[in-house]
């Protein structure tokens, strides 16, 4: 999941083991008192705290169990301590969205969004808000995902900084805009995300090659803009930002991946395609040694594609089929969908039908289980 409460979470479920403190105390928040522990309680929150430890532990590597552990510990802490059903719902939501059922994470985010208002929980309302754009964003309804995103934004919390109060927003929503091809906004949106981001780095007077020092903020935005001009058909200005956004690459690696597959984008549209297969490689290879697997999938589904435009339909099988390897090993489905159609495909280019419709068959069903509610 891109943000975690995990380090809050450890500290509620300590306190909880020891004592009958709420995490409405932690938050310094006006809570009823009917939403608190007492002594009584203590053995259930004790097997919650141990069912939301395991988990947490497990969720890379066995997202299905860590996901019926922290359901049993939503259970009794909504029975026993309300107060801390926010945080193991936003953990429930980051692996509902790993393995590809975005639906319910949908309906995880929403909840986590109603307590939040309903207990002036300003900072994680603006967060659960972020994280529901997200969860929109990756199931396709990107108009969905612009109006929550502008929710957020319209949040005006004090204690937060500018970055916590819209940068991730922003950011977004340029990403949305690409989505739905109006990359002259999405330019705009990844804009002001930068200079968000530059002034939270305390570098908004200086240049892009000072300011990014292994800032992840600025080298996203970079990015984003980069993939703008990319759309807009300004390929020099794509080049130069791709190539600013790899420049930190000493001192920061998060990124490179997308970078390069950017960068391959930019000089397969220029008709230098084996110099983008190149770079795609180069963009696999990155992500594997950083361990990152949504960037081994998005560089294996990009060279899929690539072979399938090029004709060259078993090298695409053969890519295809090395995300889907990632994907019952690690159970990160993000990019799965794009696999089974791309084989479904070559499949049939090569006439093999019966695999190629069993491809098909499969690509929908997914489909169907990403939309499914618990």
């Amino acid at each position: 999941m891109r943000k975690s409460f995990r380090n809050l979470i450890s500290v509620v479920l300590t306190c909880l083991s020891l004592s009958t403190l709420s995490l409405s105390a932690l938050l310094v928040v006006e809570v009823s008192p009917e939403r608190g522990a007492n002594a009584r309680d203590l053995p259930q929150l004790e097997r919650a705290s141990r069912l939301v430890k395991e988990a947490i532990t497990l969720d890379d590597n066995q997202p299905e169990k860590a996901i019926a552990l922290l359901k049993q510990a939503l259970q009794i802490y909504s029975q026993v301590n309300k107060s801390v059903d926010e945080f193991v719902l936003e953990e429930l939501g980051g692996l509902y969205l790993q393995i590809g059922q975005y639906q319910r994470a949908i309906d995880a985010y929403e909840k986590i969004v109603n307590l939040s208002r309903q207990n002036k929980y300003r900072f994680l309302e603006q967060q659960a808000l972020n994280e529901l754009g997200y969860a929109y964003m990756l199931s396709d309804n990107c108009p969905r995902a612009i109006e929550i995103y502008q929710q957020a934004l319209a949040i005006d919390n004090p204690e937060l900084s500018p970055i916590e109060n819209n940068f991730t927003s922003l950011s977004d929503m340029g990403t949305c805009y690409e989505h739905l091809g109006q990359y002259q906004k999405a330019l705009e949106f990844h804009q002001q995300a930068l200079a968000i981001a530059k002034i939270n780095n305390g570098s908004n007077n200086g240049s892009i090659n000072e300011s990014i020092n292994g800032n992840i903020d600025i080298k996203n935005s970079l990015i984003g803009m980069a993939e703008a001009y990319t759309g807009l058909g300004e390929y020099p200005k794509a080049n130069e930002f791709f190539n600013l956004a790899l420049a930190s690459k000493e001192r920061l690696t998060d990124g490179n991946d997308r970078a390069k597959i950017g960068l391959g984008n930019v000089y397969k549209k220029l008709g230098k395609v084996e110099l983008a297969i190149d770079l795609y490689q180069q963009a696999f290879d990155i992500a594997r040694q950083n361990n990152i697997k949504e960037g081994e999938i998005n560089a294996l589904n990009v060279l899929g594609n690539t072979y399938l435009e090029l004709g060259q339909y078993q090298k695409a099988v053969e890519s295809f089929l090395k995300t889907v390897e990632i994907v019952k090993r690690t159970h990160h489905y993000r990019g799965f969908l794009t696999a089974l159609n791309g084989l479904g495909k070559a499949y049939e280019k090569l006439g093999q039908y019966n695999l190629s419709r069993a491809y098909f068959q499969a690509s929908l069903a997914f489909k169907m289980q990403s939309s499914d509610r618990d």
